[in-house]
């Protein structure tokens, strides 16, 4: 069994349209590596898929070769992972809670919120 601790750098904001945002993370798996996905913002379950993601891609990256046999497995583990979920799905749901909350009648706010949100990250102690 192949064991690899995760680090979680930081989530930015690509773009997002209708509560969906194009994210970028940034995790360290023995490397560097960034990984773009999709994330709903209004589900409050971001977080765990977001992880599910990253544990998927990191197994792939790290599995077995097709001459090895297939009882190898890889554990992925995520450090402080319970406090990450959290932060991530209270940093989605805050975005979220900003775009819902705007006026359609101060059309200048709206675009200062949507640029605002763009520059949005989410950086994770080390």
């Amino acid at each position: 069994m192949l064991q690899m601790n995760v680090i979680l750098q930081k989530i930015t904001i690509e773009e997002f349209l209708r509560g969906v945002a194009d994210a970028k993370v940034y995790f360290n798996d023995t490397q560097n590596k960034a990984l773009k996905l999709k994330v709903d913002m209004k589900n409050p379950d971001c977080a765990e898929e977001i992880l599910a993601r990253i544990r998927q891609h990191v197994r792939k990256a790290h599995g077995p070769s097709i001459q090895e046999t297939p009882f190898d497995v890889v554990n992925v583990m995520i450090k402080d992972e319970e406090e990450n979920e959290k932060r991530i799905n209270k940093f989605f749901m805050s975005i979220a809670s900003r775009l819902s909350a705007r006026n359609s009648n101060e059309a200048f706010n709206f675009i200062q919120t949507l640029s605002s949100i763009k520059k949005q990250k989410l950086e994770f102690p080390q």
